[in-house]
């Protein structure tokens, strides 16, 4: 049974859904359509971040060209906030520049839009204890109240929870346990509520009220002429003729656009309460009756966050903690175990002028017809459709049956002349759900052949060539226009490949093969990672922020990320970012069932799910919409909420991508085509036990633990740690003919540097077990999550490493605190996670496998998490480098696990002899080269060099190879691998391979006489690092406080040996500092190496 909506009043819960269903109808428009190609994107340095980050900014330009045209046409910036003369801020206010620069998604006919998010606001609690604190827009109150000076920064110590009645109220304890109602009805309607397991029994209800409040005047209702010179139709003569001065109308109307708010919310303007916004991930629009606005005095608009107001769970799942994230004390109203931190208005909210029409989606869909499973599309077509929806009042729907010339559209396309069609092809539909607006699309179908178009391809396969679509509505007899709407696309086909690649192929339903993806008919090695959202307070997040961790996948070799189910939908500059530098996304809806985030059969989440279809489904990066992050019902239960009603929504709104119901599922036995995954119209039913096979899988992972040390995360429980150093080497059998699978999660969590650790906390807790003086007392919850209480601020740092580190470099007394102790410890855990992986990874490269995403690519904090970059939203914050420093496992993929071309070296799994090898080809093109080997002491002599010539096919051949090495010397040398073509062109970096943990090396220098020779500043605010040692130094890995990265990291230097090193800056360089710049840099540089930390 759907869930009824609720409002606070009739007549603007009825304007309010009418707007969020998308309609339409117009008063004579003109809308045109524009194709041409963007422009390549280059990768370059900081530079890039801007090329990519100005899309976040340019969805609206005012002057579009064709495609001879298409650099200007890129070139044209969105005009600013400040150009709307309807806004005053008012006297003495100040403006904050925004972290995140998301573009306005509803655009009208009056061409203004007044954009309240770049106004003064200020933030207030509703029982008067805090007045007038200046707040920021987009934002969170955390970080409003830290910049005001009313609380200390939340990641520092325990800030988050010593300090969180400021923002929560007095002390509220539940008093009937949980009161979480996620549930769902079987077929016979028998209601079940949601796994009780994840009860937590001690969290707090927050109670204090908060309003954040702008003003605003609304003058000079101005409206932009059309401009129709480039109309190349013969009605252009007739169009001209007809335009006519604007006259002051007493039609015009405003509609109040939210985009994105955090967590439950009531909306009122001047007093009136226009509406609640419950829902983190879908837009609100409100209609403003002009009985509520002053028109030509100060409007004051109040976002009240009250505590009681029922979200239902539609917000970020990891908001009030996880296993990676901060544990925060509170919990919201409706439900004692549904966590909460912060909350705020952190999407871009503002106010729409209308005259009779408002364009709310425009939305380009890219469908290959043809055969997806073969390489190159020979013989195939795209079918282009590109669907407007519009929204006009009733009272103006005679319009839509006019024949007036007012009301034509425009197509216009590189490939034909312009196409005109009159609004008597708009596509009304049921205009019964309210009583103030009428709904339209206007769509358009092309045909495209394969041939005519340049492809969208994943990184490494090819070229990310991107066309642009522009729209722009505009009403030819009152003279109106919209600002143009620009959509970036990409042609390519998309096939989700489960069953064996033979005649075959079954028509319907999901096979028990394996897992893979074509991508313009050919097969690709998914490698990756997941995402987390980069900070769990969204005043912290920044566009630069998100370019600069899609570089840092690009850097480690990946061509795909999963965007996670309990997070965030991210901004736009990291979708755009993935489009331009070709990251695939495999993309979660937000449902989770842990912490009760589950889906409900409601309205709302149906609004919001069409919401977020509409909006990114012109992202060509997205290859995959899968429902929920690892719901049981979604396995193989027949009838569950996300199989009928959640899925089958995503399949209304785009049946051009593959659909899936879980991470990690085992599909469909019926809804989707046998042949590329997508949806066919069909019911949906999963495959049942009998039938099914786990073609994808989370895991292997491997949780930090301690025997002596209780935090928030892990537990001991007394298992054997298996180091995978070496890994064991099996032989199978490989390639798409065999059976193979799908790794979607696994990792080993890990903490950071020194550099991003000690700067969030004192002095006294310098150590992975913190300041043990302070008592502390945890309890099982669920899973590996704890309760904990007292002041150890280690103990909310998630996963202690004891056990990794006790595993590689022997047990050690993490009590210990201070700078040595806690670079040291930091220092050996992440090498620890580093090898585990390694062995993992190998593992995997030798097994049949086509999909290898880690968990997880960002750190949320600075803690024990899982990433492979640590923490770094954005560019101020202390310690934290933007986009975040790359740990040492990030550059071993750099190097090697993640090249397509891999070699590597372990132990046989059958008789444990050392110097079984394999080497193996994932790439698109055959290689023929060497495998070369040079096999070294520690202490640095020279034992042998072995090479191996190989002629590997592409798509996933594998060779197998033995080194010549005396079994006496197993712990006592290392191996360096290489791989080179026959044009001796480096296919794959240095690899090392060592045949035992740290702790049982032999002959390992303590001090290998390792320095820093010179730092050079390159005058482009890079700097080059000139090291050198006498003897062999392993995993040498450098740290610094400044914005930047290194090229190379965690490497490893033969007896007197030189290195250079780029230091690549994300900062602009500073002319003011001048010679002083390398001399700051050297005082920020630091390094350190594997034997020094064995010795400590």
């Amino acid at each position: 049974m759907k869930g009824e909506k609720t409002t606070t009043t009739a007549v603007f819960a009825a304007a309010a859904a009418a707007v969020c269903r998308l309609i339409l109808a117009v008063c004579g428009i003109t809308i045109l359509v524009v194709i041409g190609a963007a422009d390549k994107f280059l990768f370059v340095s900081s530079s890039a971040v801007e090329s990519i980050l100005s899309d976040a900014t340019s969805t609206v330009h005012d002057d579009i060209k064709l495609d001879s045209e298409r650099s200007a046409m890129d070139g044209v910036s969105f005009p600013p906030a400040s150009d709307a003369a309807a806004i005053d801020v008012g006297p003495g206010r100040t403006k904050r520049r925004r972290m995140l620069k998301d573009a306005p998604s509803v655009f009208s006919d009056a061409y203004n839009s007044y954009r309240l998010d770049t106004h003064a606001w200020t933030l207030r609690s509703d029982d008067g204890v805090y007045q007038n604190i200046p707040a920021h827009v987009p934002g969170d109150i955390l970080t409003d109240l830290q910049m005001a000076s009313i609380i200390n920064d939340p990641f520092y110590d325990n800030n988050f929870l010593d300090e969180r009645h400021v923002w929560m109220g007095d002390k509220k304890i539940f008093s009937n346990g949980t009161s979480c109602y996620n549930s769902y009805s079987d077929e016979n309607g028998t209601l079940f509520f949601l796994k009780e397991e994840y009860r937590i029994p001690h969290l707090e209800r927050r109670t204090r009220t908060w309003i954040y409040q702008t003003s605003f005047f609304l003058q000079n209702h101005k409206v932009k002429p059309a401009s129709f010179h480039d109309i190349d139709d013969e009605h252009s003569s007739i169009l001209r003729q007809t335009i006519r001065k604007i006259k002051e109308a007493s039609q015009v109307q405003h509609l109040l656009v939210i985009e994105g708010i955090k967590m439950g919310a009531s909306v009122a303007i001047n007093g009136f309460t226009i509406g609640n916004v419950t829902n983190q991930f879908l837009r609100r629009i409100f209609p403003l009756p002009q009985s509520i606005l002053n028109l030509e005095h100060e409007n004051f608009l109040a976002v009240s966050f009250d505590p009681e107001i029922d979200t239902h769970g539609r917000f970020m799942a990891c908001s009030g903690g996880w296993d990676w994230a901060p544990y925060s004390m509170a919990a919201e109203a409706s439900c004692s175990s549904r966590r909460v931190l912060s909350f705020g208005i952190f999407k871009p909210i503002y106010i729409v002028q209308i005259n009779k029409v408002v364009i709310v989606h425009v939305i380009p869909k890219v469908r290959f017809v043809g055969n997806p499973l073969i390489h190159p599309l020979l013989g195939g077509k795209f079918q282009l459709d590109v669907h407007v929806h519009l929204q006009v009042a009733k009272d103006n729907s005679h319009f839509l049956r006019s024949s007036s010339y007012c009301g034509e559209v425009v197509l216009r396309t590189p490939i034909m002349k312009d196409q005109i069609k009159t609004l008597q092809d708009c596509n009304i539909g049921n205009s019964s759900s309210s009583d103030i607006f009428l709904e339209c699309v206007i769509t358009w179908r092309m045909d495209i052949l394969s041939t005519d178009v340049e492809l969208w391809w994943p990184h490494g396969s090819g070229d990310q060539k991107l066309y642009t679509i522009a729209v722009m509505y505009r009403d030819i007899c009152q003279g109106s226009s919209s600002k143009w709407i620009k959509r970036h696309i990409g042609f390519r086909s998309i096939a989700l490949v489960t069953h064996k690649e033979d005649h075959n192929i079954p028509n319907e339903g999901t096979g028990t093969h394996g897992m893979y993806f074509r991508i313009n008919g050919r097969a690709l090695w998914v490698r990756g990672a997941n995402v987390v959202p980069m900070s769990q307070l969204e005043g912290r997040l920044t566009d630069k922020g998100h370019v600069a961790l899609v570089r840092s996948a690009i850097a480690a070799n990946m061509n795909m990320l999963r965007v996670w189910g309990g997070g965030m939908i991210m901004p736009q500059s990291f979708y755009n970012a993935c489009d331009r530098l070709g990251v695939m996304l495999y993309h979660d809806l937000m449902f989770v069932e842990e912490q009760y985030h589950a889906a409900e059969e409601t309205n709302d989440v149906e609004d919001e799910i069409r919401f977020i279809i509409r909006t990114l489904l012109p992202h060509p990066s997205i290859i995959l919409w899968n429902s929920c992050n690892e719901c049981s019902r979604s396995q193989n239960i027949t009838g569950d909420i996300y199989s009928q009603f959640i899925l089958p929504i995503v399949a209304q709104e785009d049946d051009t991508r593959p659909i899936w119901g879980s991470s990690p599922s085992a599909g469909f036995a019926t809804g989707v085509f046998g042949q590329d995954g997508l949806p066919n119209g069909n019911k949906l039913d999963y495959l049942t036990e009998t039938n099914m096979n786990l073609i994808e899988v989370h895991g292997p992972y491997n949780h930090g633990a301690s025997k002596s040390f209780s935090a928030v995360n892990g537990h001991f429980n007394g298992s054997i740690y298996k180091t995978q150093t070496p890994f064991q080497l099996s032989r199978h059998q490989i390639g798409l003919s065999y059976t193979n699978q799908f790794v979607s999660e696994f990792g080993a969590s890990v903490f950071s540097t020194f550099e991003s650790m000690h700067i969030s906390m004192s002095r006294k807790s310098w150590g992975l077990h913190g300041d043990t003086r302070e008592t502390s007392n945890c309890t099982a919850v669920y899973g590996n999550a704890n309760e904990c209480f007292g002041n150890n601020v280690l103990v909310q740092r998630n996963y202690p490493c004891d056990n990794h580190i006790e595993a590689y470099f022997a047990k050690v007394n993490l009590n210990m605190t201070g700078e040595e102790a806690f670079r040291a410890q930091l220092f050996q855990c992440m090498i620890s996670q580093m090898l585990w992986m390694k062995g993992t990874i190998e593992t995997l490269r030798s097994q049949n496998s086509y999909g290898t995403l880690i968990w997880q690519l960002n750190d949320n904090w600075p803690t024990g998490s899982w990433g492979l970059v640590e923490y770094g939203s954005c560019e101020n914050e202390k310690g934290q480098v933007l986009g975040g420093r790359s740990k040492p496992l990030m550059y071993l993929l750099k190097r090697s696990i993640f090249r397509d071309v891999f070699a590597t070296c372990g132990v046989s799994s059958s008789d444990e002899d050392i110097g079984r090898c394999f080497i193996r080809n994932s790439g698109n093109d055959k290689f023929s080269g060497f495998a070369i080997a040079t096999i070294w002491f520690f202490t640095g002599e020279f034992y042998s060099r072995q090479s191996f010539h190989f002629v590997l096919e592409p798509h996933d051949s594998i060779a197998y190879f033995k080194l010549e090495l005396n079994i006496e010397f197993q712990n006592s040398t290392f191996v360096l691998l290489h791989v080179v073509d026959d044009q001796h062109m480096e296919r794959m970096g240095q690899h090392v391979v060592i045949w035992n943990t740290p702790r049982n090396l032999y002959g390992l220098p303590k001090d290998p006489g390792l320095a820093i020779l010179s730092v050079v500043d390159l005058d482009n605010g890079n700097f080059e690092i000139l090291l050198g040692t006498d003897k062999v130094a392993f995993f040498i890995y450098l740290a610094s406080s400044m914005q930047g990265t290194f090229e190379d990291n965690a490497f490893c230097m033969l007896s007197g040996s030189t290195k250079r090193i780029v230091f690549m800056s994300t900062a602009k360089p500073s002319h003011s500092i001048g010679s002083n710049t390398t001399d700051l840099f050297s005082k920020t540089l630091r390094i350190e190496h594997l034997a020094y930390h064995l010795s400590h």
